[in-house]
């Protein structure tokens, strides 16, 4: 036995596989499987999805080769009887499969994680979006087809936070405060001839929050 077969026999001993652990994860050394026939379909295994039995025989050999190169590579019948009689190509798409759903389950770790992915953080980045537009509104200087372009885009910043919104469990009373407020202290809104700044004061709202 080489030495190489001896490692995997330390690692992998055969006698000791449970069929619970070849069933759930059938690229483990199968009950019976001799240590060089692991061996190999390791170096067969660890190739990836575009493997084949003449890049792992060549690298077992050492051999350096190109794909052009592999033609030449001779399989021997040890290895061909033993990929047959230990399922080798169907292991190895268990292990593929498996791979990709573990990047999949971790994929979707990191995406849990990332701030764009929380409505909550959407709707505070449309808000700052919208506070900015609104003061390159109130600008003095601003050419009308400049004050179109801007109010457009508010408006369908405010459209996509509206969409955010939709589902959150959010009160909106504070929020409705606090944008009163924005508005008096703005005194840019008008009802009937009457600025907000006027009606604050008849209807005695707390200026002390400006």
């Amino acid at each position: 036995m080489t030495e190489p077969a001896r490692n995997i026999t330390d690692l992998y001993p055969g006698n000791q596989s449970s069929s619970q652990n070849t069933d759930e994860k059938p690229w483990f050394r199968q009950q019976n499987e001799p240590a060089v026939a692991f061996l190999h379909f390791r170096i067969y295994l660890d190739l990836g999805p575009r493997r084949s039995l003449r890049k792992a025989v060549a690298i077992d050999r050492g051999i350096d080769v190109g794909d052009e190169g592999l033609r030449d590579i001779k399989i021997p019948g040890s290895w061909i009887r033993a990929s047959k009689v230990w399922d080798w190509k169907e292991r190895a798409a268990a292990y593929d499969l498996n791979n990709l759903n573990e990047h999949s389950k971790l994929f979707k770790k990191i995406a849990t994680c990332l701030p764009y992915c929380s409505k909550y953080y959407r709707v505070c980045q449309l808000h700052s979006m919208a506070a900015v537009l609104e003061q390159q509104l109130l600008r003095s200087d601003l050419a009308i087809n400049t004050f179109i372009a801007l109010t457009a885009r508010l408006q369908s910043v405010m459209r996509d936070m509206a969409a955010e919104l939709s589902g959150l469990d959010l009160e909106s009373r504070y929020a409705d405060e606090v944008g009163l407020c924005e508005m008096i202290k703005s005194n840019r809104l008008h009802v009937d001839g009457v600025s907000l700044m006027d009606m604050a004061k008849d209807s005695h709202v707390r200026m002390e929050k400006l």
